[in-house]
């Protein structure tokens, strides 16, 4: 069982900015936003590789910087934190005395603070300088020299003499003007909505000059004061999983484990014995990556001493169900654990009789069918823990097309809370049975894919959003929660 207190692994992974990183010329990049976007938070990340860099700070002091992001004392400089807020505070401990005043930057207007930056960074080879705020050097620029006019000549002179220093520079703004953007070599645009409670970022880089960008959208999330995009899926994530997926046979007090780092967490919040979980998938979400987080959950309860009876998604065989399975761990021994229906394959499930030319009444038969034990494991009578039954209603519908069962489902979910067992419907966001499912189902977890992003986020009871990382340091599937 993980929690949010996991080591998240935060290597920077934007490709299309490490990829500029890495290039031997001259650049800026301007990063924009409203307030409480990660602007600052983003800029520290970038920083983070580079152990030379120098942050120049216009809103606060150096001092406030390292007490608001405690992270960064592992890899920033104290003496390549700038205080240019043009407000002076004494330092009060004689002994940092003489830092405190290297780090003071006093200017009159943008050719001054030019004329500062180049003497400061004129030893550095290919230097990276971060100023937070933009915004703030023009005001100053544009109080004391009375050129407003001539702000966006400025601009360009500026960016165009960081170029030819071969420095590459990013500026921080929390203003949105058109003009700065066709200056800037690149624009990354932050945001941030709140819906139902729950907080969704999104990074978009809208310009980079000289680089592909591949994923121009990125979700992203500030979790413990840290910037972390979510990853995309344009990896195998299957293969993740299968590299260190280890079976688990501890109970756990009977919580229903993955392994997988808090998506746990929402499978067991609340009752688990006689609970009805649904999952729903938004988006263009695979049945390949839905098993990603439902293999392992089946795996471990196998092992645990459970049974399992599945109903398979459309399209799907029982043999590449068994595959998706044995992809992660060996299924010889618990085969006798588990049972998979398909329809065209298990015609033994539907008697010949003329009660079954009436689609409501063979579907009926089929939830009673389910019910008896019996006839799926031999030790029946055992005690085991209790059954887990996983079911893609997308089959039933294609099955029973325009067939309504409500009173059907609700019956059967009846019988899963009197008997303590547990069941998982998979439903699709178009399918009308979802609605049914919303309403009678104690648990409700949504996936959803977009941006080429995954989002996991339960509705009932709630929960935040929680994005699909990679923990490149173990190769492990993580869930992140989004703050």
């Amino acid at each position: 069982m993980h929690s949010d207190t996991l080591q998240i692994n935060h290597s920077f992974n934007i490709e299309e900015i490490s990829n500029l990183l890495l290039e031997p010329y001259g650049f800026s990049l301007l990063i924009k936003g409203p307030a409480g976007a990660g602007k600052t938070t983003l800029a520290l990340e970038i920083m983070k590789t580079n152990p030379e860099a120098i942050f120049i700070s216009t809103r606060i002091t150096p001092k406030s910087l390292f007490t608001q992001f405690p992270w960064i004392e592992d890899f920033v400089k104290p003496e390549n934190i700038f205080d240019a807020s043009q407000v002076y505070i004494p330092e009060t401990n004689m002994r940092n005395m003489n830092l405190h005043m290297k780090r003071l930057l006093y200017y009159k207007d943008i050719p001054d603070f030019l004329k500062i930056i180049y003497e400061r960074t004129a030893e550095i080879q290919n230097p990276l300088i971060i100023i937070d705020s933009w915004s703030a050097i023009i005001e100053l620029n544009n109080e004391n020299s009375k050129q407003k006019s001539n702000q966006v000549q400025t601009e360009h002179i500026f960016v165009e003499f960081m170029r030819q220093i071969n420095a590459k520079i990013i500026l921080i703004s929390e203003e949105n003007r058109v003009k700065l953007d066709y200056i800037v070599d690149g624009v990354i645009s932050l945001n941030h909505n709140i819906k139902s409670g729950r907080i969704r970022r999104e990074l978009r880089i809208s310009k980079l000059r000289g680089q592909e960008i591949k994923n121009p959208i990125r979700e992203y999330s500030l979790f413990n004061g840290r910037f972390r995009a979510l990853d995309t899926l344009n990896f195998d994530i299957r293969d993740a999983v299968a590299e260190n997926f280890h079976p688990s046979s501890d109970r756990n007090g009977g919580k229903l484990i993955s392994g997988i780092p808090n998506f746990d967490t929402l499978l067991n919040n609340g009752k688990i014995l006689g609970q009805t979980t649904l999952i729903e998938r938004q988006g263009t979400i695979e049945d390949e990556n839905l098993q990603v987080f439902m293999s392992p959950l089946i795996i471990n309860h196998l092992y645990q001493g459970g049974r399992c009876i599945i109903l398979t998604p459309v399209n799907y065989s029982v043999n590449s169900y068994y595959a998706a399975l044995e992809k992660i761990t060996s299924m010889n021994q618990l085969k006798s654990r588990i049972f998979i229906i398909n329809f065209d394959e298990n015609n033994e499930i539907f008697a010949e009789d003329d009660i079954f030319d009436n689609k409501h009444k063979k579907l009926n038969a089929f939830f009673q069918y389910l019910q008896n034990e019996s006839f799926f494991f031999e030790d029946s009578k055992k005690n085991h823990p209790p059954v887990m039954f996983v079911l893609h209603l997308d089959t039933i519908e294609y099955k029973f097309n325009g067939v309504k069962f409500a009173d059907i489902l609700g019956k059967f979910i009846s019988y899963i809370k009197s008997t303590g067992k547990i069941v998982f419907f998979i439903s699709n966001e178009n399918l009308d049975v979802t609605g049914d499912i919303k309403i009678l189902a104690n648990k409700h977890i949504v996936f959803h894919e977009e941006n080429s992003s995954l989002k996991i986020y339960s509705v009932k009871p709630w929960s935040p959003y929680y994005g699909l990382i990679l923990n490149q340091n173990h190769k492990l599937i993580d869930l992140i929660k989004i703050t």
